[in-house]
């Protein structure tokens, strides 16, 4: 396996929001996980937090100049190729706005356009800021030029307002980088499914199943923290949508078929973790189907199999596949891993005493091509799905390594 790079320097780029003070936090924790960390502020982010607190945590002097007699003249170029990552945190409308636009009017955003690094962006501001057009349209801009946005969470804001907006805790943002250093996903491009597909029958009704998409969007998420490019095709669903890369919706079993392969070649690994319907009807009525006093019959077809039919391509991803059962959950989930060819599968089981379905939490057997099998107990579906992605991780490297040993 060729060697990664490992991330140790951090730019930190405060901005003038409140959220401000949880900086310092973020710098502590960095330094004690032995990161290198130096700190760029804004004027008006002085106006929230003294730069003698940033440069007390982090050992190295606050930079707040472009233009600065007592640094190089080309600190913004110096800063810039020394940042493995560089982390804006806060980052409040009006930065988001500059980088958007290309601004480049001070060291922060000046280093920001100089950089090959990575640049994550910790939004903090009020919940009505959060939903503004023209924030969100910035932030699409962004994620479209390979800025990554750490979401941020739901809460009570210094303002008064409950909602969206508030800056994820330091803890969170510090696990997020932390969880980027050596990762097998860093670079790397994963496609997941996601939710129920819907299949219909008339105009009103419709074929489908009880998944929520919880497990398929934490999963996403997880793949997020590592540092992965995701694509998360997902059916119906009452979910936010999550902060990836790419999210495609879909509603029927084959325009998630026809999303899977259109994009299965950009894919390094590929999670099937939708409940795609097995069947569809066969004739779909333009009318609503009147009731009537005889019975009525629904003739059903066969659906595609989207998880075997990307397991089967000439140039496949590593692939990994959900199995739902009701009884004989390994013995069936290890045919179904044989016989799509699947590089791991992932098993549930629906019995009286546990559904996965519109369950915050969950528990599975994770199996691989060899049959090994490791069981993750019952816990709530964020940590499951970072447990999953850990195993699928090292099956992946392995999956890698394998087939370097081949051509070498």
């Amino acid at each position: 396996m060729k060697n990664k790079t490992c991330i140790k320097n951090i730019v930190l780029g405060i901005t003038g929001g409140i959220a401000a003070y949880k900086s310092a936090e973020i710098v502590r924790l960095l330094v004690k996980n032995n990161f290198d960390v130096k700190v760029v502020m804004t004027e008006h982010a002085k106006q929230f937090i003294h730069p003698n607190t940033l440069s007390a945590l982090s050992h190295h002097p606050v930079y707040d100049q472009l233009f600065d007699s007592g640094c190089s003249p080309m600190m913004h170029i110096d800063l810039a190729k020394w940042a493995h990552i560089v982390l804006i945190a806060p980052a409040t409308a009006s930065i988001i706005g500059k980088l958007s636009a290309g601004f480049a009017d001070d060291l922060l955003t000046t280093l920001c356009i100089a950089t090959r690094a990575r640049i994550l962006l910790a939004p903090a501001m009020n919940k009505t800021m959060w939903k503004n057009i023209f924030v969100k349209e910035n932030i699409t801009r962004l994620k479209k030029n390979k800025f990554e946005i750490l979401h941020p969470d739901m809460g009570e804001q210094a303002c008064g307002d409950y909602g969206d907006g508030r800056m994820q805790a330091p803890e969170k943002i510090a696990h997020c980088i932390m969880s980027k250093n050596y990762s097998p996903l860093n670079g790397k491009t994963v496609l997941i499914t996601a939710g129920p597909t819907v299949e219909p029958i008339d105009p009103v009704r419709f074929v489908s199943n009880y998944s929520s998409g919880k497990m398929g969007y934490c999963l996403a998420e997880a793949c997020c923290e590592l540092g992965a490019t995701v694509i998360l095709i997902s059916g119906p669903t009452t979910l936010s949508k999550p902060d990836v890369h790419h999210f495609i919706p879909i509603t029927t079993s084959d325009e998630m078929h026809h999303a899977v392969m259109h994009n299965a070649s950009k894919a390094d690994i590929f999670i099937g973790c939708a409940a795609v319907s097995d069947y569809k009807p066969m004739k779909i009525s333009d009318h609503k189907i009147k009731k009537s006093s005889g019975e009525f019959s629904l003739e059903l077809t066969k659906t595609k199999d989207i998880v075997s039919d990307v397991a089967h391509l000439s140039k496949k991803p590593f692939t990994v596949g959900f199995s739902l059962e009701t009884d004989s959950m390994i013995e069936n989930s290890k045919n179904k891993l044989i016989k799509k060819q699947l590089d791991a599968i992932i098993a549930n089981k629906v019995c009286a005493s546990h559904t996965p379905f519109n369950s915050d939490y969950n528990e599975v057997t994770f199996i691989t091509k060899e049959l090994r099998m490791t069981k993750i107990e019952k816990d709530c579906k964020e940590n499951i799905a970072r447990k999953i992605i850990s195993l699928i991780c090292i099956e992946y490297l392995l999956h890698i390594n394998c087939g370097e040993n081949q051509h070498a």
